[in-house]
C-alpha cells in the first residue's frame, strides 16, 4: 500500500461547537502560524545581521499547546478540542502477496532499454537487498514480464535449429550426398549470423518480431542454395567438370533465383513501411525478413557454387539416360504433364474448382484478431459496489484468493486493492505453473475462476488474459459505443443491450460504463436561507472536506524531511452522516450558522462515469468472450443484438476496441498484400521482359490460397493478423516454383525447341529442386506448426497458413503453370498476329506508304 508519514490534528466536533468554534476557524488558525519569516536586517557595529522570526512547531508537544482564538475572545489550546499525532495516511491502496500483506514496488524500464537485461539487473539487484532485510521479511517477484521474454526467445530459437536441421535432412533424402547436405546447409547459418550484423546497423533487438522473422524464414534462406545446388548437381550427372558446372549452372538459373528472392522482398518491405498498427508492429519483422532473404541469395550466388566446385563428387550418368530420368519420380511426373498439355481444358476447370472451393471456405473459417499466446498468467478484476471502502474490498479480495490458491495449476498470486481515484476495485495478477505441468490454458483458468467468483454475494469479476497488446476497458474482445445527449435514454438503451448480450453464451463479464452506480449524499442547499446567515456554498464544501478527508495546511520539519499536517474531524463522524448537519461555517461578525440551518441531506444513486465522445454523452457496452470462442463470430453475433434493438436513427453507434483494431489491420494487410501482387508482377516483368510471362507466373498467387484456407478449417485456427502475414508471405514464395519451370521453358524455346518439347523437358528437370525447395520450406516451419513452447500459441497461425498453401500450390502448379503458359503464349501469338493484320491493312490504304 502507500501510507506516507504524516502528523494528523484530529479535532472533535462536540468540543468545536460548545465553544462556537468551526473546523475551518481552526484550520486557519493553524494556516496562520508555524512559520520562520524573515524580519529585515540590523547592524551591530561592523555587521549585518538577518532577522527572521522563528515561529515553526519544533515538536509535537509545542504544536499541541497552539492557542486558537475563540469567537467569545478568549483562546483555547489545540490539544483541548483535538489530539495531535504522529501517524500515518489514510490508506487508499493495499497489498497481498498469496494472503499476505505486502509493500509493492515495481520497475519500468525506459524506451531505449532492453527489458530482459534490466530485468537480469534488477534481479541481481533483489538478491543483494534481500541479505540486509530483516529476519521475516523476504522480497519475491510477483510478476516478471521478461520470463515469457526469455522463455519465448528460447522456443523460438529451438525451433530454428530443429526446423533448419529438418531442412538440411531433405537434401541428403533428394541427393543421397553428405557434401551436398553441407554444402546446402551451410547457407543457413551464414545466412542468420549476417543477417544479426544488419539487424545490429538497424538498431534492432531479439524480441518477438524478429525472432518471428528468423524462425520463419529458416526453410526459405536453404531454398536459393537448393535450386543452385541441384542444378550443379545436374550438370555434374551429365559429365561436366566441376569448376565448369559450377559456372554454367549457376549462370542458367541466376533469373530464376534472383526473381524468387526479389518477389519475397517485394512483399516484405510493404509491410514494413505500412503506417498503422500493422507498420509498427511488423517493421522489424519485414526488415528482418528482407535482410535474411537477401543474405540467403548472395551465398547461393556465391559460397554454393564456390563450395560445390570443390567439395562436390557425382556419380556420372549412364551413357543414353535421358536427362529427366536422375529423379525417379521425374518420368512419371513427364506422362502426368503431357496428358495435362493435351487435356487443357480439364486442368483450367480442376484450377477453376479448386480455387473457388477454397473462398468457398472462408464462411467456415473462425475469424479473430490476434491469437493470444499461453504467458503463464492471468488478471482478474474485482469489482465491488461502489462506495466500498478498501478493507471491504481487500476481504472479497482474500476470498477469491483462496479460489485461487486450491487450484493446482496457481503458482502464486498478487493483489492490488483500490487505487488513488476508487477503493471499491481490486486487481489480481495471477501465475500459473508451466504449461506442461497442467492440462487448462490460462485462459479456461481464468474463466473457471470468474465463474466461481460469481458466487460471492456483491461481488463482480472480469478477466484479463495478459497480451502482446496492453489490456484495458478500450481493449475489450467487444466494445460497442453507444453515443446520445439524453442520459436517461442512453442507460436505457445500453441496459437492454446488455440484457441482450447476456443471452449469448459465449459473452461473459457483460457490462457498461452507465451500469456502475455509485451512492452518493447530497447536499440539498437553501439558498435563500444561506445567503440570509451569509453562508457560501464554498464554505460548506470546504468544511466537509475537512471533517471526511482532511487538507493539509503547513508542514512539521524533523532532521531533513518535512512532513504534512493534516487537520480533520473525528474520524468516527463518517459512521454517523447525520454528524454533518451539526457542523458549523464561520461567519465574519456573527455566530457560525450549523450546516444542518442551510442545507438537508439525501440519500441519491449517481453515475460514477460519464463520459462524452464527438460532443455526444456516450456509454460504452463492453464484454469478454468464452475461450474457444472466436472474435468474428462473436461481432456478428453483437451486431445482430444491436440491429434487434431497432434504436432511433439519433443513436450513434460503432464497435470499437478490437473489433476496431481488426478492421483496420485487415484493411491494412489487404492495402499490403494488393501492393506486394503489384510488386511481384512488376519485379517479374522486369526480370522476364515480359508483360504476359509474368501473369502465368502469378496464376500460382490464388492456388495456394486453397492450401491456406483448408488448413485453416481443418485445424480449427482463427484467420487473424497472424495468419494474414502468413497469406501476404506465401505470395511471395509461391512464385519461386512457376518461375523455375517458366524460365527454364523460355530457355529452351530460344534454344530452338518447340513448345510442347520444352514443357515436357523442363517440368521433370526442375521437379527434383520444386520438392525439394517445398519439403525444406515446409520442415523448416513444421515446428513452429506443432505449437511447442512458449510462446507459440502467438506464431502457429503462420506456419499453419505457409505449409497448407505450399503443399496445394506445388501439387496443382506442377499441372496448372505449364498448362496457362499454352494458353497465354496463344494468346500472345494471337495478338502479334492481330497487330500485323492491322499494320498490314492500314498500309494498304495509307496513299503516302511506300507500297
Amino acid at each position: 500500500g502507500d501510507r506516507r508519514r504524516e502528523i494528523q490534528v484530529i479535532l472533535e466536533p462536540e468540543r468545536l461547537a460548545s465553544l462556537r468554534l468551526s473546523l475551518l476557524g481552526a484550520f486557519g488558525a493553524l494556516q496562520q502560524e508555524n512559520f520562520n519569516i524573515p524580519a529585515g536586517r540590523l547592524h551591530s557595529g561592523e555587521r549585518e545581521l538577518t532577522l527572521r522570526a522563528m515561529g515553526k512547531f519544533r515538536t509535537l508537544e509545542e504544536l499541541s499547546r497552539l492557542e486558537i482564538p475563540t469567537p467569545a475572545g478568549a483562546h483555547v489550546q489545540l490539544r483541548e478540542i483535538g489530539e495531535v499525532k504522529d501517524s500515518y495516511q489514510d490508506p487508499e491502496t493495499s497489498a497481498l502477496f498469496n494472503g499476505k500483506p505486502a509493500v509493492m514496488f515495481g520497475v519500468i524500464k525506459q524506451s531505449s532499454a532492453n527489458s530482459v537485461t534490466v530485468g537480469d539487473a534488477v534481479r541481481q539487484k533483489l538478491q543483494k537487498l534481500q541479505t540486509l532485510l530483516p529476519a521475516g521479511v523476504s522480497i519475491r517477484e510477483s510478476r516478471d514480464s521478461t520470463v515469457f521474454t526469455k522463455e519465448s526467445n528460447q522456443s523460438v530459437w529451438e525451433h530454428m535449429i530443429v526446423g533448419g536441421l529438418l531442412a538440411v535432412a531433405v537434401l541428403y533424402l533428394f541427393l543421397r550426398s553428405f557434401a551436398a547436405t553441407f554444402i546446402g546447409g551451410l547457407a543457413i547459418p551464414i545466412s542468420i549470423v549476417s543477417t544479426f550484423f544488419l539487424m545490429q546497423m538497424a538498431g534492432f533487438s531479439f524480441n518477438l518480431l524478429t525472432n518471428l522473422a528468423l524462425s520463419m524464414v529458416v526453410g526459405i534462406l536453404v531454398d536459393d542454395a537448393v535450386v543452385d545446388l541441384e542444378n550443379i548437381y545436374r550438370h555434374m550427372e551429365r559429365g561436366t567438370e566441376s569448376i565448369k558446372a559450377a559456372i554454367a549452372a549457376t549462370f542458367e538459373i541466376q533469373l530464376a533465383v534472383t526473381a524468387t528472392t526479389l518477389a519475397i522482398v517485394a512483399v516484405f518491405l510493404p509491410v514494413a513501411f505500412m503506417t498503422g498498427m500493422v507498420g509498427k508492429f511488423f517493421k522489424e519483422f519485414g526488415i528482418t525478413v528482407t535482410f535474411a532473404v537477401l543474405m540467403s541469395l548472395l551465398v547461393a550466388r556465391t559460397v554454393t557454387p564456390m563450395l560445390a566446385a570443390r567439395m562436390l563428387k557425382v556419380r556420372k550418368r549412364a551413357t543414353g539416360a535421358s536427362e529427366d530420368t536422375g529423379f525417379f519420380l521425374a518420368p512419371a511426373y513427364r506422362q502426368l504433364l503431357a496428358w495435362a498439355l493435351g487435356h487443357r481444358k480439364s486442368i483450367v476447370a480442376l484450377a477453376t474448382l479448386a480455387f473457388l472451393g477454397g473462398i468457398a471456405l472462408i464462411p467456415f473459417i473462425p475469424k479473430g484478431f490476434m491469437t493470444q499466446a499461453d504467458r503463464k498468467e492471468f488478471s482478474l478484476q474485482v469489482k465491488l459496489p461502489k462506495g466500498s471502502s478498501v478493507a471491504t474490498t481487500e476481504r472479497a479480495a482474500q476470498q477469491v484468493e483462496q479460489l485461487l490458491l486450491r487450484r493446482p495449476e496457481v503458482k502464486q498470486v498478487f493483489t492490488i486493492v483500490g487505487s488513488r481515484n476508487t477503493s471499491d476495485q481490486a486487481q489480481l495478477y495471477v501465475q500459473l505453473v508451466d504449461r506442461h505441468d497442467r492440462q487448462l490454458t490460462d485462459q479456461e483458468v481464468a474463466q473457471l475462476i470468474r465463474d466461481e467468483a460469481q458466487h460471492i454475494p456483491g461481488l463482480q469479476t472480469k478477466n484479463q488474459v495478459i497480451g502482446m497488446v496492453a489490456q484495458g476497458d478500450f481493449n475489450y474482445p467487444v466494445y460497442i459505443q453507444l453515443r446520445h445527449d439524453d442520459l436517461a435514454k442512453l442507460q436505457l438503451y445500453a441496459d437492454t443491450l446488455i440484457a441482450a448480450l447476456k443471452q449469448h453464451p459465449q459473452f461473459t463479464d457483460v457490462d457498461s460504463t452507465l451500469a456502475q452506480i455509485r451512492p452518493e449524499l447530497r447536499l440539498q442547499l437553501d439558498r435563500s436561507r444561506a445567503a440570509e446567515l451569509g453562508v457560501t456554498p464554498a464554505a460548506i464544501a470546504q468544511t466537509l472536506r475537512l471533517a471526511t478527508m482532511g487538507d493539509t495546511t503547513t508542514t512539521f520539519n524533523e532532521g531533513e524531511y518535512d512532513y504534512d499536517i493534516r487537520v480533520r474531524a473525528n474520524p468516527a463522524i463518517k459512521n454517523d452522516p447525520e454528524w454533518l448537519k451539526a457542523l458549523t461555517i464561520p461567519v465574519p461578525g456573527r455566530p457560525p450558522v450549523a450546516i444542518g440551518a442551510v442545507a438537508d441531506l439525501q440519500y441519491a444513486p449517481g453515475i460514477a462515469e460519464i463520459s462524452r465522445q464527438d460532443r455526444s454523452r456516450m456509454a460504452a457496452v463492453v464484454a469478454n468472450l468464452r475461450p474457444g470462442t472466436p472474435l468474428g463470430s462473436a461481432l456478428q453475433v453483437a451486431r445482430q443484438a444491436v440491429a434487434d434493438l431497432k434504436l432511433p436513427p439519433e443513436v450513434m453507434v460503432e464497435f470499437a476496441g478490437q473489433a476496431e483494431d481488426m478492421r483496420e489491420t485487415f484493411t491494412a494487410l489487404g492495402q499490403a498484400l494488393a501492393l506486394a501482387i503489384v510488386f511481384i508482377y512488376l519485379i517479374l516483368a522486369i526480370q522476364f521482359e515480359s508483360f504476359i510471362h509474368p501473369f502465368t507466373i502469378m496464376l500460382s498467387l490464388p492456388l495456394s490460397l486453397v492450401g491456406a484456407f483448408l488448413a485453416l478449417w481443418l485445424s480449427r485456427t482463427e484467420l487473424g493478423m497472424i495468419a494474414m502475414i502468413g497469406i501476404i508471405m506465401l505470395m511471395g514464395i509461391v512464385t519461386k516454383n512457376a518461375i523455375l519451370i517458366v524460365d527454364f521453358a523460355i530457355s529452351l524455346r530460344q534454344q530452338g525447341m518447340s513448345r510442347l518439347d520444352a514443357l515436357l523437358h523442363a517440368g521433370p528437370i526442375r521437379l527434383r529442386p520444386i520438392l525439394m525447395t517445398t519439403a525444406a520450406m515446409t520442415m523448416g516451419m513444421l515446428p513452429m506448426a506443432f505449437r511447442i513452447g512458449a510462446g507459440s500459441e502467438f506464431r502457429y497461425p503462420m506456419a499453419i497458413v505457409v505449409i497448407g498453401g505450399l503443399l496445394t500450390s506445388t501439387l496443382l502448379t506442377l499441372l496448372v503453370v505449364p498448362v496457362f503458359y499454352t494458353l497465354l503464349d496463344d494468346l500472345s501469338a494471337w495478338l502479334r498476329r492481330w497487330t500485323g493484320w492491322r499494320e498490314s491493312a492500314r498500309a494498304m490504304t495509307d496513299p503516302y506508304s511506300e507500297a
